[in-house]
Parts: structure tokens; C-alpha cells; sequence
């Protein structure tokens, strides 16, 4: 194998020639074959001091440079980000405040299905207070016998009040973007 193989593999190009030259071969040899004449020869004894040398910057200015870039980098995304946390701090608000609220909430109200979930007509204490009020004892002395066994008056209460601070915290949370936007309404409406 010669080197000139090497350089131009393919039977339908020659360097002698200068280009291609009509072959046996099909259409799809041909095609190839102008593929591959546009590739520069490959340098076969190319040694390191044939190849092109580059000269690094000076490291005084590639650390000024370098700094600089990672500087007004920082100042870019630190801008980025609070473009995005101002746009979305009444998103985040209502979702953890809502995520409380309805935490707390359900949290109470499970377990005060949890109390009652094996309770039924022939529940021991369930028996003794129906007897009670059939007997024709006052609520408060009734109350007293059942009182262990539910739910405390005060948490289901303040569970379902909780519910209502959905309203004060939209409120709270909107309120000063609207003020601030019926004023600008106002203010342009009367120039």
C-alpha cells in the first residue's frame, strides 16, 4: 500500500489527475467520492513544531478579566432572582400559609374522625350516655360522662375558624398591591 492510498482511498479521485475521474462504479461511488475531495490531505509526518503555537493572556489580565466577568455574572443572577422572588413572594405566601391553615385543619379533623370511628349504638360508654339523657339528667351531667371519649369542643372550634384566616391572609397578603393599584387608577383617571 502506498502512500498516495493512504491520502486518497477512494479508486475515483487521483491527485495525478487533479480531480475525479470517470470510473466503473455507480452514481453513489461517485457521489462519494466528491465528498471526500474536499478533505485536505492528511499530514502524516507533522511533528509538534509544525503546529501553530497560542499564546496565553497574561495571568494579571486574565484574573482582572476573569473577575470581572464572574462579578457582573453574580450582579446578573442575583437580579434574575429577585425579579422572580418579587414577582412570586405573594404565590409563595399563599401557598405556605394555605398549607398550614388546611394542615392544622385537617390534622384536627382526622383525628377527631380517628376518636370516633369505632363508636356505635352498643358502644359501652355511648349506652351509658344515651341512659343518661333518657333518664332525664341535665346536659352538663351527661356531657360529663361522654367528655373522655370525643373530640375536645375547643380544637374542632378552633379547626374550623382556622378556615376562616384563609380570607385575612389573601386579604394581608393582596391588599397593599391593590391599594396601590386603585390609586394609580384614580390618579390617572383624574388627569
Amino acid at each position: 500500500m502506498s502512500a498516495e492510498d493512504v491520502l486518497h482511498p477512494f479508486p475515483a479521485t487521483s491527485k495525478k489527475s487533479g480531480g475525479l475521474m470517470k470510473s466503473a462504479g455507480s452514481q453513489a461511488d461517485l457521489a462519494r467520492s466528491m465528498e471526500f475531495n474536499d478533505l485536505p490531505p492528511l499530514n502524516i509526518g507533522a511533528s509538534r513544531e509544525n503546529l501553530p503555537q497560542f499564546h496565553p493572556i497574561s495571568p494579571k489580565k486574565d484574573i482582572k478579566a476573569k473577575s470581572a466577568l464572574s462579578l457582573n455574572t453574580v450582579k446578573k443572577a442575583s437580579k434574575k432572582f429577585l425579579d422572580v422572588w418579587y414577582k412570586s413572594w405573594r404565590s409563595l405566601a399563599i401557598c405556605v400559609s394555605f398549607m398550614f391553615i388546611f394542615g392544622t385543619f385537617w390534622i384536627v379533623e382526622v383525628v377527631a374522625v380517628e376518636l370516633l370511628l369505632d363508636v356505635d349504638s352498643t358502644t359501652p360508654w355511648v349506652v351509658t350516655w344515651f341512659a343518661c339523657g333518657l333518664a332525664g339528667s341535665t346536659q352538663a351531667q351527661c356531657a360529663d360522662l361522654a367528655a373522655p371519649y370525643t373530640p375536645s369542643l375547643g380544637a374542632l372550634a378552633a379547626a374550623n375558624l382556622s378556615v376562616r384566616l384563609v380570607g385575612i391572609v389573601i386579604f394581608t397578603i393582596f391588599a397593599p398591591q391593590t391599594t396601590h393599584d386603585w390609586r394609580a387608577l384614580i390618579q390617572k383617571s383624574r388627569k
